[in-house]
């Protein structure tokens, strides 16, 4: 591994504790290992900064920050990402599990096609004890060369914010205006 990471995974965080550590083992659990953690704990006021200073002692890919003040979710989403080195990037919730190949076979795809900008997998939807209940489709194809037909498709298939978390290219993220403070702004 380099010392700047291939990718980088950013975790805005505020009062996760419930679910963090489970978060955290599936992220540092990937079979790909060249990234790094960013978590940016939004001035939780549980155990969550607790949580993170004992991952960032038993793993160097693990970066934390504090916030003084809580600045809102989409100052901490946007932080994240300013304070990430990684090619790529991929935001990560708190409450949120991944499977140990994500961020491989999303790499596999952005590496063997660089029109591609962003790759995110299908979705589970699970309980609060990790048990499965229904696959999540979003029906969100934008393969067609037309930009008004991939427009459309967007607008009628958005319902849920899955492909944020998917992994970009950052060099592309920085483009954009990232997250605003609004909503459906992911």
């Amino acid at each position: 591994m380099s010392s700047i990471p291939l990718v980088s995974i950013g975790m805005p965080v505020y009062n996760g504790e419930h679910y963090l550590k489970e978060s955290l083992d599936s992220i540092l659990a990937q079979t790909f290992q060249d990234f790094e953690v960013v978590i940016c704990d939004n001035a939780s006021t549980d155990k969550t900064g607790h949580i993170c200073q004992e991952y960032l002692k038993k793993d160097p890919r693990v970066r934390y920050f504090r916030n003084k003040d809580n600045l809102g979710a989409a100052f901490n989403y946007n932080r994240v990402f300013q304070l990430s080195r990684g090619k790529y990037f991929k935001w990560a919730a708190a409450d949120d599990i991944i499977s140990a190949d994500l961020i491989e076979r999303c790499m596999s795809v952005l590496e063997h096609d660089p029109t591609v900008i962003l790759c995110y997998p299908k979705t589970v939807i699970i309980d609060a004890k990790g048990k499965r209940i229904t696959d999540y489709e979003d029906g969100l194809n934008l393969q067609s060369e037309n930009i008004l037909d991939r427009f459309k498709v967007a607008v009628k298939a958005t319902r849920e914010c899955n492909a944020v978390f998917g992994l970009i290219r950052s060099e592309v993220l920085k483009q954009t205006a990232l997250i605003g403070n609004y909503p459906g702004s992911d």
